[in-house]
């Protein structure tokens, strides 16, 4: 038997975490959950190689979303400013 040791963050799914990338709360969809919905598994791996330079052989589109958007945070934070700021 296999055991994995995995960070708990990396398998909560992004969003409103419902179904087929619609928020379960009735919310507007983030652009997350717009990618889910529109890029298919192979070109979301293909995006992950863009970003890191590495293929990946991983087909659960949360998870390359979830590690794309860290890079893209740590890249360019500024893009990202902190809650409760007015600017």
């Amino acid at each position: 038997m296999r055991t994995l040791s995995r960070n708990v963050e990396e398998c909560k799914p992004l969003g409103g975490g419902g179904a087929h990338g619609v928020p379960s709360d009735g919310s507007e969809p983030t652009a997350q959950d717009m990618l889910r919905q529109a890029m298919s598994t192979r070109q979301l791996q293909s995006k992950y190689e863009e970003v890191f330079g590495v293929p990946t052989k991983v087909h659960n589109k949360d998870w390359i979303l979830s590690k794309i958007s860290e890079r893209v945070t740590l890249e360019f934070p500024a893009s990202n400013p902190p809650v409760g700021t007015d600017g």
